[in-house]
């Protein structure tokens, strides 16, 4: 295999000790049992290196271990069967898989895409191999929809939409157990759209429990078909997402049933599919089975329970049940703050809090909202470039000079703790000084 890397190609003192020390120990063996040892010492090794972020050595004994898979392959060594030729390919493609994993922890996408192609291409090989045979191929078909996903969600967290669909359409369109092809990317997905039964609890019945693996090859579908309706979520499909969450949705409830937290994710999606479609109804009903599916899976606290309760909050607001919607954004502020993304959620929904006061007259309530939510973006470093901050400013420059102004809104707001270019902004858009006995002494470092 040609090397790709652009780094030292051999591996430092340390580990040539120890590659040698293996080789050394196999000199009085035969080439075969040496290879076998070889490929198993260089796999070891590239595992070893990536876990410790040795990526360049990792590469280096991976694409090692691939040539020495590839001798053992061409000099027909334990591959005197068909079924024994069959295991070394599929070895050799787990290989491959792990070399894109390690490429794609570099950046270098071009090269993880090559292998993940070369890695899918022979997984549909040995399948259509071993259905030849009248072997069980599934197993084959799990890792090869395992990559696929794997591979797709590389790329989508890039933002390589395309290139991860065209991932994501590999293990859809690969029917299962046999037949394995790659299909056309540009392939229209069957438009029919599922029933959507919001009431009945669907169980997986006797026939798929005793079949395990065959449950374990649906939900890799399953899970394609989630990863790309988000795919055409983002590039602005809302009806086919939709019809794609539900297709997910149903193959999951078949074989979890619906107090899943994987069910749980995909009706999250659909509840989502359903608001940007404006059906608030239906929508409603989702996200509030979301929180039902969370309650019963004890899943307490999962940050899925935060999307829910501000899917419910905003969903009451667009049908006007503005207090309502107040009590759910308010549920959701009191969930733990797990993780900056949950915090940046929370600083969002001040914003949205906001808004309903501002609506509703009480612009004291309005703007202590949004402030709370400018404090929290500019504790994540957020500039005031940033599109979240523009949106909370912008909502408060369209409260009018009265709204900053008023006496008792001034007494009650705190101007002292406003960043020095916010204290502009006021002033910019008041045309007046900010004066002392409203408090703006103290500044904080500008958004």
């Amino acid at each position: 295999m040609d090397n790709l890397t652009d780094g030292d190609p051999n591996p430092p003192p340390a580990i040539i000790i120890s590659r040698n020390s293996c080789e050394q120990s196999t000199m009085n063996m035969d080439a075969k049992s040496r290879l076998k040892i070889n490929i198993f010492a260089a796999k070891a090794q590239a595992d070893a290196c990536f876990r410790n972020k040795q990526y360049k050595i990792a590469i280096n004994y991976y694409e090692a271990a691939i040539g020495l898979q590839q001798e053992r392959i061409r000099e027909g060594i334990d591959s005197d069967t068909t079924e024994s030729y069959l295991n070394l390919q599929e070895a050799l493609a787990e290989t491959f898989e792990s070399l894109a994993i390690v490429y794609n922890a570099t950046n270098k996408m071009k090269e993880c895409e090559k292998c993940f192609i070369t890695s899918l291409r022979m997984y549909r090989k040995v399948c259509v191999g071993r259905a030849e045979l009248g072997l069980d191929e599934t197993l084959t078909v799990i890792r090869h929809h395992n990559a696929c996903n794997m591979a797709g969600n590389m790329f989508y967290r890039r933002q390589k939409y395309t290139k991860a669909g065209y991932f994501y359409k590999m293990a859809i369109d690969t029917p299962w157990p046999s037949s394995l092809c790659i299909t056309d990317p540009n392939d229209i997905f069957d438009s029919d759209e599922p029933e959507l039964d919001l009431d009945v609890c669907i169980t997986c019945n006797d026939e798929k429990d005793a079949d395990y693996a065959h449950m374990k090859v649906l939900l890799c579908e399953a899970e394609a078909l989630h990863n790309m309706a988000n795919v055409n979520s983002v590039l602005g499909d809302p009806a086919s997402s939709k019809i794609l969450y539900l297709k997910a949705l149903k193959i999951q409830t078949d074989i979890l049933g619906e107090n899943d937290i994987h069910v749980a994710t995909t009706m999250q999606n659909i509840a989502t599919s359903y608001f940007r479609n404006e059906d608030y109804d239906t929508a409603l009903q989702m996200y509030r089975k979301v929180l039902q599916c969370i309650i019963q899976s004890e899943c307490a606290h999962h940050p899925l329970e935060f999307d829910a309760l501000v899917g419910i909050g905003l969903t009451l607001a667009k049908t006007g049940n503005s207090a309502d919607a107040l009590v759910s954004y308010k549920e959701a502020l009191q969930l733990p703050q797990q993780n900056q993304r949950l915090k940046e959620k929370q600083a969002a929904v001040h914003n949205e809090m906001g808004l309903i006061y501002k609506e509703g007259g009480d612009e004291e309530s309005a703007l202590n909202h949004f402030y709370r939510s400018l404090e929290m973006y500019q504790s994540f470093g957020f500039k005031r470039k940033h599109p979240q901050v523009q949106a909370v400013l912008s909502n408060i420059e369209a409260m009018g000079l009265k709204s900053f102004y008023d006496p008792h809104i001034a007494k009650a707001f705190d101007f002292s703790k406003l960043s020095t270019q916010l204290e502009v902004f006021f002033q910019n858009c008041c045309g007046l000084q900010i004066k002392n006995e409203v408090g703006c002494g103290a500044k904080l470092p500008t958004i």
